[in-house]
């Protein structure tokens, strides 16, 4: 919705500055944890929040009212790696797999097959033009 209620950099930073950082916050909270359908008029009564922010604010609510979605109270939780990590689409395992093979390549200072042709009594040429060698599989066709 962020086109039809678009909030400037400086109003974000105000939201952010007042700990506003989800939507659920515009709701009342109601006796059994779950929010209410009705706005948090303690957002707008707030000094810092000016009149246009303030109605941006009450649209939005009113938006995501009528749209009649399942209320339920979220709150908000720090950004780490791991809580970005959980709300991607794609499988965490998956992305973990992907990053450890990165890290291992990485540590890799010679070709695998370096030492094992060394093992086993291969003619190698020397370390540089071996790794310029292996480096060629990685080359986009």
């Amino acid at each position: 919705m962020g086109n039809l209620f678009p909030i400037t950099t400086m109003e974000s930073a105000t939201l952010s500055q007042l700990d506003i950082v989800v939507v659920g916050q515009l709701f009342k909270e109601g006796d059994n944890g779950t929010l209410r359908n009705t706005y948090n008029r303690e957002i707008e009564q707030h000094p810092d929040i000016n009149q246009t922010l303030g109605t941006k604010l009450k649209n939005l609510h009113l938006e995501i009212k009528q749209q009649k979605l399942p209320i339920q109270n979220i709150r908000t939780a720090p950004i780490t790696i791991t809580s970005i990590l959980m709300r991607k689409s794609s499988n965490i395992s998956i992305t973990h797999k992907k990053r450890s093979g990165e890290i291992l390549t990485g540590k890799l200072k010679t070709a695998p097959a370096y030492n094992t042709r060394i093992r086993d009594n291969i003619f190698v040429p020397d370390k540089n033009t071996f790794n310029n060698a292996y480096k060629v599989l990685n080359l986009p066709p």
